[in-house]
């Protein structure tokens, strides 16, 4: 009975093995992903195939692993004017799992990231020190935080303070 136990056992912790190798590939694609849909997205003025191409290099570059290991097919999509879209496909290949009987040899793993154009507004916070260390040097201190709000409103084309 031991014996018999023994074949569904060891296929059980090959599944979970397995498993969480796939699964911390997926983490890595996810992330990888992430890095080469902002790549794209950060090269305005740049043809989409040029975009293409430094996304899918930064994808296989963040994923980091053997390519011979892995078959990855990669696709940058443009969104128009809602930004662009990376997805992933890795064919994984599993380890023990393969070993049992009717199991699958090969997983497919997919991920999609997105990048969408932020607005053009600028959100600024000024923290002033008005302690009683600061009480000589009050009228410094305000001179130069309005500068430096009017050098923020002239800079966005707006009136000064």
């Amino acid at each position: 009975m031991a014996g018999l136990a023994r074949v569904p056992l060891i296929g059980l912790v090959g599944a979970g093995v397995d498993y969480n190798r796939a699964s911390q590939l997926r983490a890595k694609m996810a992330a990888a992903a992430d890095a080469a849909v902002l790549t794209a997205a950060k090269m305005s003025g740049r043809s989409e195939g040029e975009r293409r191409t430094a996304a899918d290099a930064s994808f296989a570059a963040n994923l980091g692993i053997d390519a011979s290991l892995v078959r990855v097919r990669g696709q940058l999509t443009c969104l128009g004017d809602h930004g662009w879209r990376y997805s992933a496909t890795v064919e994984y290949t599993y380890g023990l799992v393969k070993m049992l009987p009717g199991a699958s040899n090969t997983a497919s793993l997919d991920v999609v990231a997105e990048a969408a154009p932020g607005g053009n507004t600028l959100e600024v916070a000024v923290v002033l020190d008005a302690t009683v260390s600061m009480a000589a040097d009050m009228g410094t201190l305000r001179l130069a935080a309005r500068d430096l709000v009017n050098s923020l409103f002239d800079s966005a084309g707006n009136t000064r303070v």
